[in-house]
């Protein structure tokens, strides 16, 4: 059995484990951080250098056995995640605490699981160790607004957990083989499979940020650390898009209805997340929303790969460029937002006006991170939006008039709100008069140079021909039923028109819902009250469902006093206790005045019913 996948993803809990053992607040730590992320980075060279990253399988580990695979395009996506956790680890030099850097390492023994997981169980099991420990990055500034935000994503987490592993035992029921060959390989009914696959839809979209599980995003992203919000956005969702990803080729390849339906999904994320993005009033805020509209871009690349046809490779190649180029233009604008915070304080986009003004080397860094988003020429942004138009226009012809409509609505109108965010983005950060309150803090050595570095990846992709073959080609081989992967002439007029549709619709929104309102004294921003977490999710979870729960064990628990009072009436009244009716309701509805349980004869029975059972289903079992 080869060890070294294993050692590469559990050798950074190592890390983690070291962290205590250093002073807090002294240099030590941030050192042995920094240290730790170089050498994993390096360690993570050794499977590319040598293909010796052979399949690795623990059998018993966590009950179903473990098993790692780094093929095709896996072993880029473990080398872009050492490599956003080493920026995000040299950022984190001045504000790293214990509890950053061991929730830190831990994970990034996650995500490497995740993108490494040879089956679906071991997906799963690595899955849940980077939801949960991530969790404390939120709780980290222990402020009020840190524990509501923290409280709330740990909630999605464990819901989209629960339902992940609903979805697993479904699959494990019907394939039992999980491996992903066992999956693709399955010879059954595939429609049979559509409510487990809506179990993993509802977990691994949550953590994508898809709409409507979007919610945790804004709050998160706006409390944590600016290097772990950077790696939330940059990496972590990442995992979920994988999942999805490997849903449609993979367990569901060549599905029509499902096709379709995440196109629609990502249509609707698209929209929602580019509108929201546009009108938010907070640099981090903006970030989340835009997250979550380039989440929109990935699931129509998704979509497409798994509808039959011809474009599910172009697709599959258009998704992977959109998601490396946005996994480095999210850490970079992330970490800027962060030093912004820093030198001025506060996250409004108002109150930060010249907040980075000085420094060349940080506009840089901003261009290097936003022109990709946009999609302009010889960018990998670029690259990835043409591919993803192209897939769409083939695939047109096969899907309903109305779907094919929104999807190229928000493709249009998607491309047109990033050009609005990230010029409000540019005007907020780098325009506007020295406000001078507070001397800026320096960055740490090597900071400046890692994220200008970072800035020149997008470009690299974008005008490198043979790594976007390569990458095609590694995509092909860890999702072998991509379909076809020959991407064409894309510097064409036609691709060149809609670059520059998207960036006039930008810069007419940026001055209609932005600039004007801006200048008469109040922006124009979403209102708050206007959530789905206020509307929906917390009614729904917190008043509703326990309401609707409390009036059917009422209704049910009534009847069977009623028939057991008329029962105790026959025989001389024994067993009449019947409660009034209103009692019951006011027991039942209101806390700490739940009462009738006391005097229901019904309650009593059903207890003994459920002991009889228990001991009759022990003799059974004994005696088989």
């Amino acid at each position: 059995m080869e060890w070294d996948l294993f050692l590469l993803t559990l050798l950074p809990l190592g890390y983690a484990g070291g962290c205590p053992l250093w002073p807090p607040g002294g240099k030590g730590l941030p050192r042995w951080g920094v240290a730790c992320a170089l050498l994993h980075l390096l360690l993570g060279l050794y499977p590319c250098l040598t293909g010796t990253g052979s399949p690795a399988y623990v059998p018993g580990l966590c009950g179903e056995g473990l098993g790692l695979t780094a093929e095709g395009v896996r072993l880029l996506l473990i080398q872009l995640t050492n490599l956003l956790f080493l920026v995000c680890a040299l950022w984190a030099v001045r504000e790293g605490t214990t509890r950053y850097w061991t929730t830190g390492f831990a994970v990034q023994s996650g995500v490497l699981g995740v993108f490494l997981a040879a089956d679906l169980f071991t997906l799963l099991v690595f899955f849940e160790l980077m939801s949960l420990v991530s969790a404390l990055w939120i709780y980290a500034p222990a402020r009020p607004a840190a524990r509501r935000a923290g409280d709330l994503y740990l909630a999605v987490g464990v819901l989209g957990g629960l339902f992940l592993l609903a979805g697993t035992m479904l699959l494990a029921n019907q394939v039992c083989d999980l491996t992903w060959t066992g999956l693709s390989g399955w010879q059954g009914e595939r429609s049979s499979l559509y409510p487990a696959c809506l179990c993993l839809l509802v977990g691994f979209g949550a953590k994508a940020g898809a709409f409507p599980l979007h919610i945790w995003m804004p709050s998160a992203y706006a409390v944590a650390p600016p290097p772990a919000a950077a790696l939330l956005s940059g990496v972590l969702s990442k995992a979920g898009w994988l999942g999805l990803l490997l849903i449609s080729t993979v367990i569901l390849p060549g599905d029509s209805a499902w096709g379709r339906g995440m196109l629609a999904l990502g249509g609707i994320t698209l929209l929602v997340g580019g509108i929201r993005a546009v009108l938010a009033g907070g640099l981090q805020e903006t970030l989340a929303y835009s997250s979550m509209a380039q989440t929109g871009f990935l699931l129509l690349g998704v979509a497409l790969a798994g509808l039959p046809g011809p474009q599910r490779g172009l697709a599959l190649g258009g998704a992977l460029l959109f998601l490396f180029h946005h996994a480095v233009a999210k850490t970079i604008l992330f970490l800027l937002a962060g030093q912004s915070r820093r030198e001025k304080g506060g996250s409004d986009r108002r109150s930060l006006q010249g907040g980075l003004r000085k420094g060349a080397w940080r506009k840089a860094a901003f261009f290097g991170g936003g022109l990709p988003l946009c999609g302009l020429p010889l960018t990998s942004g670029y690259l990835g939006k043409t591919f993803l138009h192209e897939s769409l226009a083939a695939a047109g012809e096969a899907l309903p008039p109305v779907l094919y409509s929104l999807c190229e609505g928000a493709f249009l109108l998607g491309g047109g709100c990033t050009v609005a965010y990230l010029l409000k983005l540019w005007a907020a950060l780098f325009c506007g008069a020295e406000s001078g309150e507070a001397p800026p803090h320096g960055t740490v050595p090597g900071s400046r140079a890692a994220l200008l570095a970072l800035g020149v990846v997008p470009l690299l992709l974008g005008t490198t021909a043979p790594f976007i073959r390569g990458l095609l080609v590694l995509g092909t081989q860890s999702f072998p039923l991509a379909g076809e992967i020959s991407p064409g002439s894309v510097y064409t007029w036609h691709n060149l028109q809609g670059v520059m549709q998207a960036a006039a619709l930008g810069a007419a929104l940026y001055v209609l819902l932005v600039r004007l309102p801006a200048r008469r004294g109040s922006g124009l921003h979403w209102p708050r009250r206007l959530s789905l977490e206020r509307l929906l999710y917390r009614p729904l979870l917190l008043n509703w469902l326990p309401k609707a729960g409390a009036a059917a064990a009422c209704v049910l628990g009534l009847w069977p006093d009623k028939a057991l009072s008329y029962v105790g009436r026959f025989f001389n009244g024994s067993w009449d206790r019947e409660t009034p009716r209103r009692r019951r309701w006011e027991g039942v509805l209101k806390r700490g005045e739940g009462q009738s349980f006391r005097h229901s004869l019904s309650w009593s029975w059903l207890l003994f019913l459920c002991g009889v059972c228990l001991v009759v289903s022990l003799i059974c079992l004994a005696v088989l």
